[in-house]
């Protein structure tokens, strides 16, 4: 059958797709690549989904020749199939597509822990090289697309003083050309807030302003337990101390102990007074309540041991040592990529 881009052709092809026999129906899908009629694009899909991966593989390989961002959907969703062959054709013909939809969808990818962990291997690079591909055919670097491990998230309160000093500390990194990943710019209406929160938990370097505020915070302390949680806590974080977080005394730091254990016995008593049933979020909180209360002993025995200089002194030379110190571990963990 010669290459043609008549509908009939198309069609024929199309209804190959649906043949009992696998061989015939991936051939087709790979006659259709080529061929790159757009009236292909809905039967390719289908076959996106079919239930053996060779059929997935070839759609894949297919829709990227044909380079609609019509595919862009369906091909996301390749991207998270079992087979690393069907991943790899996924990500590869997103890279073909191009456009800044398929750029902005591999970053979004990118950032998800767990497209990396599903992807660690060959398919994270193809979906690295993908994005390479797009940023150079578009001549455009979007600073969000390093991987995971060279991402710099901050965690802080929004209270005035530790707002301000997060807006201080977004502006010095990003002078040295190092984006900060925070709530306020890298979410948006309706993202999940407990998501956002498990990624800087996650994150290789995490800027954290302690504040008095910040300790009493559900939030923070969600953020700064879920840091400990993933291993590496001293060299994770990069801490200033705000005057207000009383964590140098030990008969101060136990305020933040007797504060939490105070909420704990308050949403338990709560707790008691209701049907137990249907209650897993509730259940939820009063176990991370426990959790602070567990953790935050120790984890304000090490920020306190930490020189993490005086604010004065941070401000006045831009963050040039925290900023230096955190360079250093980019560039270690960039040695893994």
């Amino acid at each position: 059958m010669g290459l043609t881009k008549s509908n009939e052709v198309v069609n024929e092809l199309l209804k190959a797709l649906e043949d009992s026999d696998e061989y015939v129906r991936r051939n087709a899908a790979e006659a259709l690549g080529k061929i790159g009629s757009e009236t292909a694009i809905a039967g390719l899909l289908k076959a996106l989904e079919h239930s053996h991966w060779y059929v997935r593989r070839y759609a894949a390989e297919a829709l990227g020749n044909i380079g609609s961002e019509t595919a862009i959907a369906g091909l996301l969703k390749a991207l998270e199939h079992s087979y690393e062959g069907v991943r790899g054709n996924a990500a590869f013909a997103l890279g073909n597509i191009g456009t800044e939809t398929a750029m902005t969808e591999l970053i979004k990818c990118l950032k998800n822990p767990a497209f990396v962990t599903l992807n660690n291997g060959d398919t994270l690079s193809e979906a690295t090289e993908a994005l390479d591909t797009i940023q150079n055919k578009l001549k455009y670097y979007h600073p969000l697309s390093q991987p995971m491990n060279q991402q710099v998230y901050i965690s802080y309160n929004w209270q005035e003083d530790s707002n301000e000093m997060a807006n201080q500390l977004v502006q010095a990194f990003a002078a040295k050309g190092i984006e900060i990943i925070r709530d306020k710019t890298h979410t948006t209406y309706k993202d999940s807030i407990k998501n956002f929160m498990q990624q800087i938990g996650q994150g290789k370097c995490v800027v954290a302003v302690i504040s008095d505020r910040y300790l009493k915070s559900e939030n923070c302390m969600f953020e700064l337990v879920e840091i400990a949680r993933n291993g590496d806590f001293y060299q994770r974080i990069f801490p200033i101390i705000l005057p207000d977080a009383r964590i140098h005394k030990d008969f101060e730091r136990i305020d933040y102990l007797k504060y939490w254990e105070d909420e704990k016995a308050k949403l338990q008593a709560k707790y008691k007074q209701i049907d137990l049933a249907k209650t897993n979020s509730i259940l939820a909180t009063l176990n991370l309540y426990d959790e602070i209360r567990g953790n935050i002993d120790n984890l304000t025995n090490i920020l306190k041991d930490m020189n993490t200089l005086n604010i004065d002194l941070h401000r006045q030379s831009e963050f040039a040592a925290m900023i230096e110190t955190v360079e250093t571990k980019l560039a270690e963990d960039g040695q893994n990529i």
